[in-house]
C-alpha cells in the first residue's frame, strides 16, 4: 500500500473500498502500481507498457489487476485487452457510474464481448 498523495480522488475512493474489503476479509491485500507490463500491440511498430492502477491479492493467492476508469477511452481498453491477452492474471476494469458504488469489467481473452467496446 503507498500514500494516497499519488492517487487521483477516484483512485483514492476505491483505495478505501479495498481497505474495508480488506478489513471484511474479500481481499488479502492491495498495491498501488507497483507492476508495469509490457504489451505490443497489433499495427504498433514498437512495443508499449501498461501500468495498472491496482495490484489486489485475494485471500486464497491469486492476483489481479485493477483499472480505474471515470470513463473508459478506446485507447485505455486496447492496452487493457493487449494485457488480458499476453499476461496470465485477471484484469479487471472498475468504473463508479453516477458517483455510487463500484462497476467492474473483467478483460479475459474468450470471455464474451471481451473485444467489443461498450
Amino acid at each position: 500500500m503507498l500514500t494516497m498523495h499519488h492517487m487521483n480522488a477516484l483512485e483514492r475512493d476505491y483505495a478505501q473500498h479495498l481497505d474495508a474489503l480488506r478489513s471484511g476479509g474479500a481481499i488479502h491485500a492491495w498495491w498501488f502500481e507497483v507492476e508495469r507490463f509490457l504489451i505490443g500491440i497489433a499495427g504498433e511498430r514498437r512495443d508499449a507498457y501498461y501500468t495498472p492502477d491496482f495490484r489486489v491479492q485475494l485471500p486464497d493467492g491469486t492476483i489481479e489487476f485493477h483499472e480505474t476508469k471515470g470513463h473508459w477511452r478506446e485507447a485505455a481498453k486496447v492496452r487493457i485487452r493487449a494485457a488480458a491477452a499476453q499476461h496470465p492474471y485477471v484484469f479487471r476494469g472498475v468504473t463508479r457510474p453516477r458517483g455510487v458504488g463500484w462497476k467492474y469489467e473483467t478483460f479475459t481473452p474468450g470471455a464474451p464481448g471481451w473485444l467489443e467496446s461498450e
